[in-house]
């Protein structure tokens, strides 16, 4: 397997091997605050989240094709280009197949010489990667230990098996699931990383549903 971008594999699909992968750390979002007439300053970060936040991060890969002819060369990088240029897709790299990257492509075809042509694809990405599998718990009245292994705090979607059924996460408000066997949002039901308590009331189960974003 290649590099997977949507659905299309690089290798497979076009001939590309990847020879180089620059992978940036997203950068912290900071804010400090001077102090007159004081050594240092106030640091300010995580006063309205409460934990680190972060901006955007850059995902650069190289690729070679060989052997191909000058009309053959400009026939694939309109291909690739025609694929996923411009485009917000989730980005799939072979030593990591278990996650995934999402951010918007920018395509740069490089020259062409001695029988080999370089292609460069620069994404921005979200700062987490993604589960390509979703997680799932299922919780039946009272409260459960539902455990986020994921480094970001995610909004799961709830699934209620039967009528008249309520949820609350370490020890908020408690809101009802006004729909049966539909997956539903509840904006202020969150999922904080690591362990986490969820109460239900009612005669049935409820499944929360997400996807772990790591660092």
């Amino acid at each position: 397997m290649g590099v997977l971008i949507g659905e299309n594999d690089m290798y497979t699909d076009f001939g590309m091997i990847l020879t180089d992968l620059s992978l940036e750390m997203p950068e912290v979002k900071t804010k400090y605050q001077e102090l007159p007439l004081e050594n240092g300053s106030i640091d300010l970060s995580e006063v309205v989240t409460g934990r680190p936040v972060y901006g955007l991060r850059t995902l650069k890969l190289t690729f070679k094709r060989r052997g191909a002819s000058a009309s053959e060369w400009l026939s694939v990088c309109s291909q690739i280009a025609s694929a996923v240029h411009g485009k917000r897709l989730p980005i799939t790299l072979p030593d990591d197949p278990d996650h995934y990257y999402l951010g918007r492509i920018a395509c740069a075809p490089g020259v062409k010489e001695y029988g080999a042509g370089t292609f460069e694809i620069t994404a921005t990405c979200d700062p987490y990667k993604y589960a390509q599998t979703e997680s799932t718990a299922s919780c039946g009245a009272g409260t459960t230990a539902v455990l986020n292994n994921g480094d970001e705090i995610v909004s799961p979607t709830f699934t209620a098996s039967e009528t008249g059924m309520t949820v609350a996460i370490n020890g908020g408000a408690a809101y009802s699931i006004v729909q049966v066997g539909k997956a539903v949002k509840i904006p202020e039901l969150l999922l904080l990383p690591g362990a986490n308590n969820v109460t239900v009331t009612g005669t049935g189960n409820v499944v929360l549903t997400w996807r772990e974003g790591v660092l």
